[in-house]
């Protein structure tokens, strides 16, 4: 590996990976009053750390850490700091898909069946219809059913295997429906042609010969780096770390690790259009299908107004392509428990970024600083970003809360359960999301939905119940049993995640002791 160098410019600090791309002062100076708008901005949004990079014209002209890896102790985000990218991944996904498409092992329009028959959908002509290409634009129209692989102990070729009991939600390539369960199935038919995992394929055909030396595919890979982000939550009124979450399972879909040095080099070879350092690796027209519009986004009012001069959106292969200011820009973000990030790039000024952060929900700032970013290369007067999508973030949380209110005051105080708690434990069953198991335990009714979704059930009204759930990230829902005209208990009603749950064996055991 080339020694670094690192330039101070301007109050910035530019760290690359070789001398020939070393921060060059006059390229920095768009963004000259960059780091006290970020820091500001931190405040504002309190989020603890957070990383950026920008690339113009292959070279990096700005990456630099901010704040804290952790809230309560000292250690400082820098350039090496890993965070999870989670939906970022994508690309990844497609660019490694249209590596096998240079090497004659498929294309884009093959049937997803001629090399994965296991791949069934609810729908058999769906089934035999949907291509590769559909795998990674968004428009099957099937349930977007993200609880296969959320918290559940189930396999990628388990997930694979689940597909079939998704209902349709939309016609086939009628409508944009997000689903990280059809890109997991990208990543088993990658496996399934190479002969190898999609983990080995991104480290072989992506992550080596980039450079990406910190990059890396599942937690268990950064569990002993040092130098990594913790993400955080606001729980319970404070925010506070949070554990990672495993995606092992969704792989494919979003559990790529990185720090804003490995992203750097990632989007100097997409704007490389494949090439990088003088080598190509995969074919410039390859690279650019994966950036070509396949599958429309309306465009809502909150995105209008923190885009200026969108006319179009829309899903690319593992991108989401727009316009922004009259140029064309290619991006994404990724969010889990307890972080978010965006990268965006801009081709026609040769202009790339990546913002990598460790604060989950109520968090736009990533987007903020994009937009000040673009803003500043093309020379516009900006508004207040910041102040923009903090805006947009509040009256969302007003929308939130008026229909909290709404569902609190549709409440019919002073009914009763029509069976004893008792009774409504036992084990319920869905085709594609398997057990739901309700037990009482201590004269309260808990709900466990695969090995890590647990929660209690708090009785609302009639044989509705309020469930609780233990990790707060997820929030609460209303669940609701389901009697049949014979007074007999026949489901569980998860609105909103899962479908009814039927039930399947009678009441449980109870723990602490007889109900009331």
């Amino acid at each position: 590996m080339r020694a670094r160098t690192v330039v101070v410019v301007g109050g910035l600090v530019g760290v690359s990976l070789g001398a020939t791309h070393a921060v060059h002062a006059q390229q920095a100076e768009p963004l000259a009053a960059f780091d006290a708008k970020v820091e500001q901005a931190m405040q504002d949004w309190q989020v603890p750390g957070l990383a950026v990079a920008v690339v113009q014209d292959d070279s990096v002209v700005l990456m630099r850490g901010y704040g804290v890896r952790e809230l309560g102790r000292p250690e400082r985000v820098d350039s090496a700091t890993v965070f999870g990218i989670m939906s970022m991944t994508k690309a990844f996904t497609a660019a490694a898909m249209g590596m096998l498409v240079d090497d004659g092992l498929v294309r884009w329009d093959d049937r997803v069946v001629d090399h994965l028959p296991e791949f069934v959908l609810y729908d058999p002509w769906v089934t035999r219809e949907a291509r590769i290409r559909d795998l990674l634009s968004h428009r099957m129209g099937v349930d977007r059913g993200d609880f296969l692989w959320f918290g559940t102990g189930y396999s990628r070729d388990d997930i694979v295997r689940h597909l079939r009991y998704l209902e349709p939600v939309a016609g086939f390539r009628t409508a944009y429906g997000y689903s990280n369960n059809m890109f997991i199935t990208a990543g088993q038919l990658i496996a399934t042609v190479t002969g190898v995992s999609w983990d080995d394929v991104i480290r072989r055909r992506i992550f080596t010969p980039l450079g990406m030396a910190n990059s890396s595919t599942s937690i268990w890979e950064i569990a002993d780096v040092a130098n990594r982000a913790s993400p955080h939550e606001q729980l319970n009124g404070r925010l506070q770390p949070v554990p990672y979450r495993s995606l092992d399972n969704e792989a494919p879909g979003g559990s790529i690790n990185s720090t804003v040095v490995d992203m750097a080099r990632w989007i100097r070879f997409q704007l490389g259009e494949g090439e990088f350092e003088g080598r190509r690796y995969i074919d410039a027209q390859t690279l650019r299908e994966t950036h070509a519009a396949q599958t429309p986004i309306r465009i809502g009012e909150d995105t209008r107004r923190l885009n200026p001069g969108i006319h179009f959106s829309a899903y690319a292969l593992g991108w989401q392509v727009q316009d922004y200011r009259g140029r064309k820009l290619i991006q994404h973000s990724g969010g889990i428990d307890g972080q978010r990030s965006r990268i965006a790039l801009m081709p026609e000024e040769r202009l790339g970024l990546v913002v990598l952060t460790n604060r989950g929900r109520q968090n736009m700032l990533f987007d903020a600083i994009r937009n000040w970013i673009l803003d500043a290369y093309l020379g516009v007067d900006a508004p207040d970003w910041s102040a923009e999508f903090l805006d947009v973030m509040r009256r969302n949380e007003e929308r939130a809360a008026n229909e909290e209110r709404r569902v609190r005051e549709a409440r019919v105080r002073g009914t009763r359960p029509a069976l004893p708690l008792e009774r409504y434990t036992g084990i319920y069953l869905d085709s594609a999301y398997g057990e739901a198991r309700v037990s009482l335990e201590d004269d309260a009714l808990r709900i466990e939905v695969g090995p890590e979704i647990r929660g209690r059930m708090e009785h609302w009204h009639y044989d509705t119940f309020r469930i609780v759930w233990d990790y707060a990230y997820l929030g609460d829902m209303l669940g609701t049993f389901v009697l049949g005209p014979d007074g007999q208990l026949t489901g569980l009603e998860l609105p909103g995640w899962w479908p009814t749950f039927q039930r399947v064996r009678e009441p449980l055991p109870v723990v602490g002791g007889p109900s009331r």
